[in-house]
């Protein structure tokens, strides 16, 4: 039987200069984008690492992006890029986070140069992207991860209180309305 064109084609040097560019963003090293390990740490840049794959390369279909990420099924592709979209309508830093990290993969995916990165380009995209936070070049331990992580937490609970209360101000106006 013969083989399928997908099974004859490889990703290339750019899909890897992109993984390598969004492991090292967030502190992770390609191989653990790749590997198996599904720990909260891991999941959240691999499907950041999906979408921004999907959104330079649409001529990639999700198998291929599946090849590219080390062989995952199609499927896996489908749900991560699904994931980083709803996360990205619901949470605005989100959004302007991935948004910024897609901008700055964009030289890599064209050039194919893998991981030379500029300690300076990384310093803009962090100041962009966390409107401020601590840059890339600083060290970040594990705890400094996790204050991340319950910052895009707290923003995306007030982005929920924030239409709650509009929503119930909407309410009791339209109940006042019909009194």
């Amino acid at each position: 039987m013969s083989k399928s064109w997908l099974d004859n084609w490889t990703p290339g040097a750019k899909h890897r200069a992109v993984i390598a560019y969004v492991a090292e963003i967030h502190h992770l090293e390609p191989a653990m984008l790749l590997g198996r390990s599904r720990t909260w740490n891991l999941g959240v840049p691999r499907f950041i690492c999906c979408w921004v794959l999907r959104n330079l390369f649409p001529d990639l279909s999700y198998p291929m992006i599946g090849r590219v990420m080390a062989g995952r099924d199609h499927s896996t592709i489908i749900y991560a890029i699904q994931k980083v979209e709803k996360r990205r309508d619901a949470c605005e830093t989100f959004r302007r986070q991935t948004d910024a990290i897609l901008e700055a993969a964009r030289p890599y995916a064209a050039r194919g140069q893998s991981a030379a990165f500029s300690p300076e380009r990384l310093d803009e995209i962090a100041l962009r992207a966390f409107g401020g936070a601590k840059t890339a070049t600083q060290s970040v331990s594990q705890n400094e991860v996790s204050d991340d992580e319950a910052r895009v937490l707290a923003a995306i609970q007030a982005d929920v209180d924030a239409e709650a209360d509009a929503l119930l101000a909407r309410v009791a106006q339209s109940e006042a309305d019909k009194a």
